[in-house]
């Protein structure tokens, strides 16, 4: 499945709202696949290399 996503404004609450969609996309696919998601084997090592790509792409930080 594929979709393409368009936002009138980019601002930090659209961002969010759009993520906020992803996540629970993602809670009630688990939920129909009967496993927790978000305890899945690398989940941890994804969500740490996102946080320091972000803080880099934010505040330019390494």
């Amino acid at each position: 499945m594929s979709c393409h996503i368009t936002m009138e404004k980019l601002t930090p609450f659209h961002v969010g709202a759009l993520m906020y969609f992803f996540f629970l996309a993602i809670a009630y696919e688990g939920a129909l696949a009967n496993i927790n998601a978000y305890d899945q084997p690398g989940v941890e090592d994804y969500k740490k290399i996102l946080h320091e790509d972000l803080r880099e792409y934010i505040l330019g930080e390494k």
